[in-house]
Formats: structure tokens, C-alpha cells, sequence
């Protein structure tokens, strides 16, 4: 009878030395990857930012003011942003629209556009799942009490974001946006209250 040979010691210490090795690049392929996906995070809500610094500026638009005879305390509606955080999908998201006296209006709803419509022409940004947004105003930034109507159990607004026409200051949403990839922070913008310059710390 002819006797089986097996796989000797060092034969399986090589396998598994292999593995390890294959385990590791895996870990860093995924470590880079997600790397990637904060650090285009963050860049995209800066070009936002400043995008919507300029629009104000270059555009003739109104201006939202305090108004003791309306009922809402806010007329006009100016081109601004609401950043928003959907608890379910676990993701947070960036909307181009008009604050108006009833809400936030999104552009793309406006004009009778969809949100495959707004994703492709940037005015809705939606950040890679587990990214995190954690704002925090500036000292002097005033008490952002205006409404959302997108507002529901699992979606809810962060803040908004206003510059004012005249000098490019900021209306709304001065302050400190921290990113957190699951947690663990990876990067802060800081938007300026008084120049409306956002840069990253």
C-alpha cells in the first residue's frame, strides 16, 4: 500500500507567510482608497464654498434680513446652501437652493429638475458613506434659526450656508466643518466670518 504524503511544516509556514503578506496589501489598498474618498470629500465642500462666495457676488440676488413685521423673521430669497445629514444612509450632503419664507428650496426643485440632474451639475454634493460633517460657529456667528421643510426623522439639517452680496462676508454657517472618516477625524475647514475665505486646518 502506498503511503500518502502530506504537507511538511515549512511548506505550510510559506503558505501562510504568503497570505499574511496578500492580507497586508489589502489593508493599505483599502487604507489609500479611503483616504482618497475624505481628502475629495473635503475638497469638493471648499469648492463649494467658494463657488457659492463668488455666485453671491457676481450675481444680483436678494438678501436675507431680520424683519420684526413678518411672521418668519426672514424675507427674500438668497442663493445659499444646507448642508444635511441622513442618519439612515449614514451619509451627509450639501444642496444648492433658496432659502424663501416657508424653507429651504433646493435649485434643482425650482427649476423642475431632479437630483440626478443636480448631482451631475454639482449644485447637490453627496459625501462617501461614513463621512462624517460635525460643525461648530464661530464665536460671533448669530443664531441660525431659519426652517428646512427637508427636515424628517432621519434627515436632518446641519446648517446653512449665506454670504452676504456687499462684502462677502457670511451670513450663515461661519465656522468650523469637521471631517470624520468613522469617527476618526481627518481634516477641518474653517469658514471665516468676516472675508468669506474658507481654508483648511
Amino acid at each position: 500500500m502506498k503511503k500518502q504524503k502530506g504537507y511538511t511544516l515549512v511548506e505550510m509556514l510559506i503558505v501562510l507567510a504568503i497570505m499574511a503578506i496578500l492580507s497586508s496589501l489589502t489593508v493599505v489598498s483599502v487604507g489609500i482608497i479611503n483616504k482618497a474618498k475624505y481628502n475629495a470629500a473635503i475638497s469638493n465642500f471648499k469648492s463649494q464654498l467658494s463657488g457659492l462666495s463668488i455666485i453671491t457676488k457676481a450675481t444680483a440676488q436678494p438678501q436675507s434680513t431680520s424683519s420684526t413685521s413678518s411672521t418668519t423673521g426672514y424675507v427674500g430669497e438668497p442663493l445659499c446652501m444646507r448642508l444635511y445629514e441622513d442618519t439612515n444612509k449614514e451619509v451627509c450632503y450639501l444642496v444648492l437652493g433658496y432659502q424663501t419664507t416657508t424653507g429651504f428650496v433646493p435649485k434643482y426643485e425650482r427649476e423642475g429638475r431632479d437630483e440626478a440632474y443636480a448631482k451631475q451639475n454639482h449644485e447637490m454634493i453627496v459625501f462617501p458613506r461614513f463621512v462624517g460633517i460635525k460643525y461648530t460657529k464661530s464665536k460671533d456667528e448669530q443664531e441660525n434659526t431659519l426652517t428646512s421643510t427637508s427636515d424628517t426623522s432621519d434627515i436632518k439639517s446641519i446648517t446653512l450656508i449665506e454670504f452676504n452680496k456687499s462684502d462677502g462676508s457670511v451670513r450663515y454657517g461661519a465656522g468650523d466643518y469637521e471631517f470624520n472618516f468613522k469617527g476618526n477625524k481627518v481634516g477641518t475647514i474653517v469658514l471665516d466670518e468676516y472675508t468669506g475665505k474658507n481654508g483648511i486646518k
